[in-house]
């Protein structure tokens, strides 16, 4: 259905219950909601979908790891899906070889090809939070090298999986001019914002948690980081690797 250059996608193109629906083209959804009809599954053959919302009714979705959700779309109602990706949204990440990790120091020898990389934090975001409110399954990263340069929050009731072998490297540069002082006498704290950043601290200073750049930051209801990946800061400076916040945490 082509209106002027788009491939546009109608509900009376997605009408019958009980399908597999292929999408092997670039769909726009022209603002509109479509309503996805009940036992249907949505499998991704070289397309996408973008520009609406896509509503969900126990809607399953297959797709290779590749991008078939663009910018500007939104969903409701519910999926079945069990693991999700960074990948559908446009994440890149890069296959590393083992000469690449020391398990004493981490990244000492970081790839090129991974400072090339776009940042991953905004498809890792767009997969949390469609796991978390319409999913319920997890999202899961891949056994290769990510480039972090802005936080990825991973909200209450959603859990990310990693592999033994992922990566996360994280490029990010907080303000580090905030200190926190502990007074020895009172015991009391007190916070001091600095001209410029604060290199050296006294035994009882830390640098202040709004101070810093936060990698990702997780809420503490029923939230699960698990497998055996890593969270590399080598690269960055007053930056925080995991913010939890909250007071259960469930890993």
């Amino acid at each position: 259905n082509m209106v002027g250059s788009r491939n546009v996608l109608t509900q009376g193109m997605i009408s019958k219950e009980n399908t597999i629906y292929i999408v092997q083209y670039d769909y726009d959804l022209n603002a509109a909601t479509i309503v996805m009809p009940d036992n249907c599954i949505l499998q991704f053959d070289g397309g996408s979908i973008d520009n609406g919302t896509l509503k969900g009714n126990s809607t399953k979705i297959q797709s290779d790891l590749v991008r078939i959700f663009g910018d500007n779309i939104a969903f409701s109602g519910t999926f079945n899906v069990a693991n999700v990706y960074a990948e559908w949204w446009g994440a890149k990440s890069y296959v590393h070889k083992q000469s690449h990790i020391n398990t004493d120091f981490p990244f000492w020898d970081t790839p090129e090809e991974v400072t090339e990389l776009p940042d991953c934090a905004p498809a890792f975001n767009k997969a949390l939070d469609f796991c978390g409110k319409y999913a319920g399954g997890v999202v899961r990263a891949l056994a290769t090298m990510y480039k972090v340069e802005s936080t990825i929050t991973i909200p209450a009731e959603t859990s990310l999986y990693t592999e033994e072998s992922t990566y996360f490297i994280v490029y990010m540069q907080g303000d580090g001019r905030t200190v926190v002082t502990q007074n020895l006498d009172t015991y009391k704290f007190s916070n001091e914002t600095l001209d410029e950043n604060a290199y050296v601290l006294s035994f009882n200073q830390l640098i202040a948690t709004e101070s810093m750049a936060v990698a990702f930051k997780m809420n503490s209801r029923r939230t699960s980081f698990k497998g055996r990946g890593t969270i590399s800061i080598n690269h960055s400076r007053y930056t925080i690797g995991l913010l939890i916040s909250g007071n259960y945490y469930d890993g």
